[in-house]
């Protein structure tokens, strides 16, 4: 499996920040991941070839999804492996937060809201057939 984008595009094309050049590989392979995952295996290693036309909305998802990816990681670092739901530093407070659903981390539903944008019109995350 590869990364469908790489820290080139992720700075000069989405204008990323958050991500430090050295994180980015292990951020971008698991939005590849998940990206495979949700689009049921249409987003492949070939998509570029597969759908050309498609090509910067499934780049700009995995920077999306790389980005949330990376902070929730960074925040279950901080915070003992446990994932944070809100903060609040007028007297510093933390609510920790269970998944929605059995089985998805809060990391993957934000994942599943900042790739929405970029794909939902694309037809790519569709559960039936998909024509040309």
């Amino acid at each position: 499996m590869m990364e469908y984008v790489d820290y080139a595009y992720y700075k000069e094309r989405a204008h990323g920040k958050d991500i430090p050049e050295e994180e980015f590989p292990k951020a971008a392979l698991k939005a590849s991941i998940f990206i495979k995952c949700i689009t049921h295996g249409r987003v492949s290693d070939s998509f570029e070839a597969d759908y050309p036309q498609y090509t910067d909305e499934v780049r700009l998802a995995a920077c999306a999804a790389a980005e949330v990816f990376y902070a929730a990681e960074k925040r279950l670092r901080e915070h003992g492996g446990r994932e944070v739901q809100s903060e609040n530093n007028d007297g510093y407070s933390v609510t920790y937060a269970d998944a929605a659903e059995p089985g998805t981390s809060l990391g993957e539903q934000k994942a599943l809201q900042a790739v929405r944008p970029y794909l939902i019109d694309t037809g790519l995350m569709y559960c039936g057939g998909m024509t040309g």
